[in-house]
Order: structure tokens, then C-alpha cells, then sequence
């Protein structure tokens, strides 16, 4: 399949406009990983997990030890997206992003920093968009871990507005000279690869930066107090006149520079919605032995309804990750561009971080959250921070939305095949809401073409009416992908997650049945049969 298809053809755009289109659309491809690269990604996990325990992850300055990034270089960690005739493992994403949760629910940061180089950094541009010449010189290096990899598009001017790029590229003989400014890169320090969007000749474009490993008069990092992501290297540069091979500059195909960005970014989206079901493991794992352990009135508040009512719901939003990511990876590896579908990962991801913190670990925990040490308090900026990098949420609702509302339906030329065909019979709770969500997804289209029709070119100004139409479509989806992945399992606890998490995206009046799910499944949790927990090591409890 063609790795250009006009969003007309995602299986989003074509539930809203092609009647034609099935319920399979929305399920996930399974992928088989070779046994050398699956050694590859367990010795990853097992030596952070070595790392957390003998409390050598982090240096005196917060950050990953450079000699724990060595360390993952020699296993093979920073290679695993890369093709195999490059010096990687050639992991194909379906199996890349599922493993980006293993990793983030032992250490969110190791699983961020793998994301970077993996999924927008320049290794992914490289493989895409590079000649057979950039690969052969840039990704060797990039595999082995001997270079790791940046993405730098933000400016002071420019965030969501890309049209405002003012970093730009000089020609002069066979190279480039940059000047300009990049804020919040996260991955960058001296000796480091960085794909820069810049502009050349008034047009945005791509080029793969090699910094050197020491700041000069060309290049200088800007440091700043940055509460999120702090065990990171994440800083602003800013280049004058620094020198880069004309021949690092990417082909975008009869595209611009912009075309990479966007690409790459619908990999990183998906990549945070893996690392997000990796860190809501981690935040459910953290409450467990506090829920145990607090006593109210006689009883451990883990026989609280309300607090049991918390658990299930982080768990229906960790399994509503995992199908997502299961789910649009695939769809990635099949050659869909998937504009619309990492939006709608991205969004719920990062809605779900901000809600589980706040509204659930945060009341859960109460005072002793806030406590210096504790887990909930020490990452909240983290938690938080999803919901602005990667694009805000509303702007990207709203850019879903008008990606939706471009055409009036696809041709059947346009529409590929089905990637999976014969999905089981949901379950009957699961099926109700989803018939829901297929008819809400009916509706979207007669919305949209209302909305046309009355605002006309004015349509873009109605940005309140089009941000709750596409939110409706979005959960939807979320719905509809939730439900079809958790019907492939034959776990009844996995079914109940999913139904916890329908509920509250159908907005419908819980019924019996939806109250015993949430008793059930709070009491599975509670007692450690909650299957995605397995082999977590929870935080201990905190005491003032």
C-alpha cells in the first residue's frame, strides 16, 4: 500500500463518509516479533529495572546517567525502529510502540527518550524521506546508539501556527548555513543528531543537523527551568551561521518540510499514547498499597465503592491506550498516512493522564500526595505536560475536525482493503455501546455538512461548535477500537475495563449492569487479578 494516501482513505474518514465501511476498521493487526529483536527488548526493560533498584538511573542532575544510555546502546535499544541493513533490529512499529508501555511502566523517562530517537527524531525522517546514500551514512551510527536523535520545530513564534517558521537555512557551495532559534527539544545536547524544520529558499524543509560535541560560536544551547520532563535533556539552541552538509537535506517527494514533521508526528503521537499506558500502569501500581494500607472508619478504603470507582475507571483509560496503540500502529505499518487516527490516540492519551492524575490518584492519595518523594507529586508535571506538547488538545481536535470536513465522501478507488477481517462477536455489554458509537459516528456526517452549509468559508471561526463535534467522533472511535480489541481476549476483567471505559464515553446513564462491572473489576484490581499489573513493582507508602 502506498504510504501517501489522502486521509480520505483513513478508516476514520471513511466511517463517517462510506456507508459501505464495516466495524473492522477499527481493530488492531497482530504482530509477530523475531526472537533476536524481542531479546533486545526484554534486556531493556530488565536492565532499567536494575538500574531503579540499585538507584543508579539518575545522576547528581536529576537526569539518565550517560553511562545508562551507554548501556542500552550495547544492548540495542536505540536501534530497534531502524532496518536491519542499517544496524538495527528493524522492529516494525506495531511491536515498537506496545513495547514503548513495557518500558514506561518501569521508567516513563527511558521510555520518552526511546521514543524521541524512534519515533520523531531523525531515524524515522531518515528511513522515509532520506536517499540510499544519507541512510547508509547517518543510521549506522543512530542504530549502534553512538548518536541519539532530537526533533527540533518549535519557535518562539512559532508552535501551532507552522506557517510561522522563522529558523532558516542559507545556501553557500555544498552547504547550509542556519540561522535561528528552536525551544523545548527534548533529546538535545552537544554531540547529539537533530532533524531541524527550517526554511530554505522561503520553503519549509528537513535537515539532519550532526552537532558537534562541544557548543561554539555557531551553536549554543538555551537552558531553562522546565518543570516537566526534567529528567531530560530538553532546551532551547539557537544556531548563527552553523554549517550543515547541503546533502543532510531530506527529500519530501513533492512535499515540504512540513510533510516530514507531520509524518513524524503522527508516529510520536502514537508513541505517547504508549508511554501514557505505560505511566497509567505505573500510577494504578502506586495507589494499590495505599488503598490497602489507609484505614477509615475501620476498613481499608480499598473496599470503598468510590475508591474501587477510581481504579476501575484508570484501568478502562489504560486499556483504551493499549487498543489504540494496537490499533493505529498497525494502521502505520500498513502504509495509512494516519493524520486523523494519531489524533485521536494523542488526544485521549493525554486527556486520560491529566484526568487519572487529578480527578483520581490525587483524591486517592489526598495530602501525603503533595508530600516531597512522593511518586504522584514528584511526576505531576509530567502528567500534565502531554496535554500541551504534540499539539494541544482543542487545536488538535480542531484540526481533526477539518480534516474530517474536506471532502464529501471517498471514491471507492480511494478506499483501501480492510487490514483485518473477521473480527469475534462482542461481547453483548460491549456491543450496545458500541452500536451507539457507530450511529453517533452516521450523525457526524450530516453535522458537518450542516455546519458547511450554514457557515460556508466562515466555518473555521466556529471553532466551539467544531471542537464538540469532533470530540463526539473522537470518543467514538475511542469506543469502537476499545471494544473490538478487548473482545479478542478471552479475559472476562479485560472485558470489564473496557466496559468501565464505555460507559464513560457514551455519557449514557449507568444501568445495573454498568455499576456491577465497576464493583467487579474494582475488586479484581484490588485483589491483583488485573492482568496489565503483572510484574509492576508498586511505590512504597509514603508516610509523613
Amino acid at each position: 500500500m502506498h504510504p501517501h494516501y489522502q486521509a480520505t482513505s483513513s478508516p476514520i474518514y471513511r466511517a463517517v463518509w462510506d456507508t459501505a465501511v464495516s466495524g473492522d476498521a477499527f481493530a488492531a493487526t497482530v504482530e509477530a516479533t523475531e526472537l533476536d529483536a524481542q531479546a533486545v527488548m526484554d534486556g531493556a526493560v530488565k536492565l532499567v529495572r536494575q538500574h531503579r533498584a540499585a538507584a543508579t538511573l539518575w545522576g547528581a542532575d536529576g537526569r539518565v546517567r550517560e553511562s545508562v544510555l551507554d548501556d542500552l546502546a550495547a544492548i540495542g535499544y536505540w536501534g530497534l525502529s531502524i532496518d536491519r541493513r542499517y544496524g538495527g533490529s528493524g522492529v516494525a512499529f506495531r511491536s515498537f510502540a506496545p513495547f514503548l508501555t513495557r518500558m514506561a511502566a518501569v521508567d516513563p523517562t527511558v521510555a520518552a527518550l526511546g521514543s524521541v530517537h524512534g519515533c520523531i527524531g531523525a531515524p524515522r525522517a531518515l528511513e522515509r524521506f532520506g536517499s540510499e546514500s544519507q541512510r547508509q551514512r547517518l543510521l549506522p551510527d543512530l542504530a549502534t546508539g553512538r548518536r541519539l536523535s532530537a526533533f527540533a520545530l518549535t519557535e518562539p513564534g512559532a508552535g501551532s501556527d507552522l506557517t510561522a517558521l522563522q529558523t532558516y537555512a542559507e545556501p553557500q557551495g555544498d552547504s547550509l548555513l542556519v540561522y535561528g532559534e528552536k525551544l523545548f527539544v527534548t533529546n538535545l545536547a552537544p554531540g547529539r543528531t537533530l532533524l531541524l524544520i527550517c526554511r530554505i529558499d522561503g520553503q519549509p524543509a528537513a535537515v539532519v543537523c550532526e552537532l558537534p560535541d562541544q557548543e561554539d560560536a555557531t551553536f549554543q544551547l538555551q537552558h531553562y527551568g522546565l518543570h516537566a520532563l526534567r529528567r531530560t535533556w530538553n532546551c532551547g539552541v539557537r544556531f548563527h551561521g552553523f554549517r550543515v552538509p547541503a546533502a543532510n537535506r531530506l527529500d519530501a517527494g513533492g512535499g515540504s518540510g512540513l510533510t516530514i514533521a507531520y509524518r513524524n508526528l503522527n508516529y510520536a503521537r502514537i508513541g505517547l499514547c504508549a508511554s501514557a499506558a505505560g505511566t497509567l500502569r505505573r500510577m494504578l501500581a502506586d495507589m494499590l498499597p495505599w488503598v490497602r494500607h489507609r484505614r477509615t472508619f475501620g476498613r481499608p478504603i480499598a473496599d470503598r465503592q468510590l475508591v474501587r470507582f477510581r481504579l476501575a475507571r484508570l484501568a478502562g483509560m489504560m486499556v483504551g491506550c493499549d487498543a489504540l496503540v494496537a490499533w493505529t500502529s498497525g494502521l502505520l505499518d500498513h502504509g495509512y498516512r494516519g493524520e486523523l487516527e494519531a489524533i485521536v490516540a494523542k488526544v485521549f492519551a493525554s486527556d486520560s493522564l491529566r484526568v487519572a492524575a487529578v480527578e483520581l490518584a490525587m483524591k486517592t492519595h489526598g495530602g501525603r500526595a503533595f508530600l516531597q518523594g512522593h511518586s504522584w507529586g514528584d511526576r505531576l508535571y509530567d502528567y500534565l505536560a502531554p496535554s500541551i506538547y504534540e499539539g494541544e488538545g482543542e487545536l488538535l481536535r480542531l484540526a481533526f475536525f477539518h480534516g474530517l470536513s474536506r471532502h464529501d465522501g471517498a471514491t471507492a478507488a480511494e478506499i483501501p482493503p480492510p487490514v483485518v477481517q473477521g473480527t469475534r462477536e462482542l461481547p453483548e455489554s460491549l456491543a450496545t455501546r458500541a452500536g451507539q458509537a457507530w450511529r453517533e459516528l452516521r450523525l457526524a456526517a450530516t453535522e458537518i455538512r450542516q455546519l458547511r452549509e450554514r457557515f460556508g468559508p466562515a466555518m473555521a471561526d466556529q471553532q466551539t461548535r467544531t471542537v464538540e463535534v469532533a470530540d463526539r467522533v473522537l470518543k467514538s472511535v475511542v469506543l469502537l477500537c476499545t471494544s473490538l480489541w478487548a473482545a479478542r481476549s478471552d479475559d472476562e476483567i479485560l472485558h470489564l475495563a473496557a466496559q468501565v471505559l464505555a460507559q464513560e464515553l457514551s455519557a449514557q446513564r449507568r444501568d445495573d449492569d454498568d455499576h456491577r462491572a465497576i464493583d467487579r473489576l474494582g475488586e479484581a484490581i484490588v485483589d491483583g487479578h488485573f492482568a496489565p499489573l503483572e510484574g509492576i513493582d508498586p511505590a512504597p507508602v509514603l508516610l509523613p
